[in-house]
């Protein structure tokens, strides 16, 4: 089996070569703190009392040219002052017969044997005949072959097998903290984890490490995207799946929360939680997801915090702080100058102990990408200034890395509010570069591709999903769009421009969102908002911006933009076009559909449009509806002249009905119609819980109880009480509580070890 040694560190390298020669030579090998080694790395003693020291030379980058004039003039010294009876080299460099002669002789008489110096075929074997090397080294591990071959081959889908790619690679750096195995033991507890944490402090990282822990336990693993239908679209009872959801909420939970997403999230938890060949890893900021269960009263009702794991900078000792800024360096881009930068007065100890430390910080800063056109003198002065103000560490990239057209892509993404395809951001930004006079037609397409090219791998990412014909684009990181965000957020008129030219869904509910959340206040929503309908509705088409035009019209009613005369007759040619015509995707978008007609009947109450009202819902496909969708169109039934009105409630009391009988048990699991029911002899009470439920829900269309109670009969009320007992067994202790013992002010110990680790030969 190969493994890849460029995946360790000097000092992770170092501690594998004790752990070999400890196991060959069947002896205790004494280690030494991180630091300057004196020549030193290991050493036992023989059974004759002889001393047996051990050196270990990650030097891949440097070459052996490079290692033989050190160990001439640097490391020959040390030896003869220790004068050991016997010393081994451990080195990572591939290494012939004859290279080990010449270092033999090298180091004579103080390397007894060529046995005695290992090269990088010597180590891999060593490994392969030794499974306990192998677990003791997670990178080790990761890196063989065999784990590859299974991260390959588990991606169930196509961008499944990039997010996987993008893991692997980003895994040298990784440091293991506490917080990798107390997260992996939640998850085998819960079989679902909410990895929660302020911005920046590793939340996705370590949830693409516990991602390829299952992988390589044979895993399929499934990205999502979107939304939770993804994973049930591939949801498959008996194979070993792991989902994967980061940033489930989104950078706005009140956008994901509008589709209902808590409900599906929630059921979908319950569903991998009953299985035992499935888990479900989710990301969130800590303030996001709880805005969202302060908006869900199903997240406070399903109690998603039992599935919660928090890291706070707390929870990270100063020495994993020490290593995590270490492994950047080592693995990172820096020059030797910037390096030396953090080493000159002990830096690195200043940024360690730092207020505002976090690994993204600490990821910044060690990216050397990210201070090009800053001289070298001024590196250290960046670096402070980034730790000192980090909601900023996108103002040099912004600023001097990006021209303006880059700048311009950058915003478009941000306003959209989520991912948006590739010809779709392009449309927007072609659009917006001629209206400006920034680009000519000709010239707009080109320009786009070019500023594209910039921005990928730096701010954007771009991603390519087998699935789907065309790219989609999203922030590299969502810090981005906080930094974004703040710095338009008081220039109201260039928002607009954003939005005018952003011809999607998503950037509409966006605009939304940010109103809701008080990102925005209600009276810049207003003025971007008129601006858009103004623009956009007198020339909105269904046929080519059906979802669009549908969204904003809804809009534009439900805040009540609608006053004047034009704008008036635009919802009403709109809402005739949607009487007379069926359009792809209408389903989807009934709620909103409902709404326009509820207006255009309510404002033009004609017996010829109630007729035409009544002919749509009569002839609408009710068969995929959710429980709100047929609310939706039943209060649209509800506004018909007295001629049509019962007929048509008629028509959608039997959908609800359907819906009922067929979905009656995932509405009670969602929305915990029986939570505290544990007697499974305590039936009576809990079949009058679920009529209560139902009066609840649709106790507005005027059903009997009797008939309330026909549509209970279809619940499955035992296996609910079942899943409540089981659930309770397995979630009974299982609180993991964080490090609570951790104070901001470094101990001697602990300095003495920081420093240490950054000591240089």
């Amino acid at each position: 089996m190969n493994y890849d040694l460029s995946f360790l560190n000097d000092k992770e390298f170092e501690a594998l070569a004790n752990d070999i020669i400890q196991e060959r030579e069947g002896t205790t090998v004494e280690r030494f703190k991180a630091g300057r080694d004196s020549g030193i790395d290991g050493r036992f003693y023989t059974t004759n009392d002889k001393t047996v020291i051990i050196q270990s030379k990650h030097w891949l980058k440097s070459g052996l040219p490079a290692l033989t004039k050190h160990l001439k003039k640097t490391e020959l010294p040390k030896i003869n002052k220790i004068s050991p009876d016997r010393y081994i080299l451990v080195t990572s460099l591939g290494l012939t017969p004859q290279n080990k002669e010449h270092l033999q002789n090298l180091l004579s008489p103080y390397i007894l044997s060529s046995k005695d110096i290992l090269g990088c075929d010597d180590i891999l074997d060593s490994i392969s005949k030794s499974s306990s090397i192998e677990k003791r080294h997670y990178k080790l591990w990761l890196s063989s072959s065999s784990v590859l071959q299974l991260i390959l081959n588990n991606a169930a889908i196509g961008r499944s097998s990039a997010k996987q790619a993008e893991i692997t690679d980003s895994s040298k750096r990784y440091v293991q903290t506490e917080n990798y195995q107390r997260a992996i033991n939640k998850l085998e507890q819960s079989r679902a984890i909410i990895i929660t944490g302020e911005a920046g402090i590793g939340k996705t990282t370590l949830a693409d490490q516990i991602s390829l822990h299952y992988i390589a336990r044979d895993y399929d693993f499934c990205v999502i995207e979107n939304d939770i239908s993804e994973a049930e679209s591939i949801f498959q009872e008996e194979k070993k799946q792991l989902f994967y959801f980061d940033d489930f909420l989104g950078r706005n939970f009140l956008t994901a929360l509008e589709g209902h997403q808590d409900s599906h999230i929630i059921n979908f938890i319950k569903r991998v939680s009953s299985s035992k060949q499935k888990r479900f890893i989710l990301t969130s900021r800590t303030t996001i997801l709880n805005q969202g269960k302060y908006q869900s009263d199903l997240f406070n009702i399903n109690k998603v915090e039992k599935s919660e794991f928090e890291i706070k900078i707390q929870s990270i000792s100063f020495f994993d702080r020490a290593l995590i800024l270490y492994s950047h360096i080592w693995f990172g881009n820096l020059s030797e100058e910037h390096i030396s930068s953090l080493y000159f007065d002990q830096r690195y100890m200043k940024i360690v102990c730092h207020r505002n430390y976090n690994p993204r910080v600490i990821s910044f800063i060690t990216d050397q990408d990210r201070y090009s056109g800053i001289p070298i003198e001024n590196y250290w002065q960046e670096v402070v200034k980034t730790l000192e103000n980090p909601k900023d560490i996108w103002d040099n990239v912004f600023d001097n890395q990006l021209n303006a057209m880059s700048r311009l892509a950058v915003c478009l993404v941000v306003f959209n509010g989520s991912r948006i395809s590739e010809p779709e951001l392009r449309e927007a930004f072609c659009s917006q570069t001629v209206s400006e006079g920034i680009a000519a037609p000709s010239e707009s397409v080109n320009s786009f591709t070019q500023s594209l090219k910039i921005c990928v791998g730096a701010v954007l990412n771009r991603t390519i999903d087998s699935r789907h014909p065309s790219p989609y684009i999203n922030l590299f990181n969502p810090s981005v769009a906080d930094f974004v965000i703040s710095r338009f957020i008081e220039d109201t008129n260039t928002i607009k421009q954003f939005f005018i030219h952003l011809n999607t869904v998503a950037s509409l509910q966006n605009l939304e969102a940010l109103k809701r959340s008080q990102t925005i206040s209600h009276a810049q929503f207003t003025e971007i908002l008129r601006h858009i309908e103004i623009r956009k509705l007198s020339e909105g088409s269904l046929e080519t911006k059906f979802e669009y035009t549908i969204e904003l019209c809804s809009q534009t009613i439900r805040y009540k933009l609608y006053q004047n005369k034009k704008t008036q007759k635009r919802i009403e040619v709109i809402s005739k076009k949607l009487l007379e015509n069926r359009y792809d995707d209408e389903d989807d978008l009934t709620n909103d559909i409902c709404i326009i007609l509820q207006h255009f009947i309510n404002t033009c109450p004609t017996k010829e449009n109630s007729s035409l009202i009544y002919e749509f819902i009569e002839d609408y496909e009710t068969t995929f509806l959710d429980h709100e969708q047929l609310d939706s169109l039943y209060n649209l039934a509800d506004c018909l002249d007295i001629e049509r009105r019962d007929d048509a409630c008629k028509i959608v009391e039997e959908a609800l009905i359907e819906f009922w009988q067929d979905q009656i048990d995932e509405m009670i699991s969602s929305e915990q119609a029986l939570e505290g029911f544990y007697d499974i002899h305590d039936t009576t009470d809990a079949f009058n819980a679920v009529i209560d439920f139902l009066e609840d829900k649709i106790g507005y269309v005027g059903f009997t109880r009797e008939k309330l109670a026909n549509l209970a009969e279809f619940a499955n009320i035992d296996s609910h009480i079942e899943a409540n007992i089981d659930a309770e067994s397995r979630h009974h202790g299982n609180i993991i509580s964080p490090n609570s013992n951790f104070s901001n002010n470094m101990t001697a110990s602990e300095a003495e070890a920081v420093h240490d680790l950054f000591q240089r030969d």
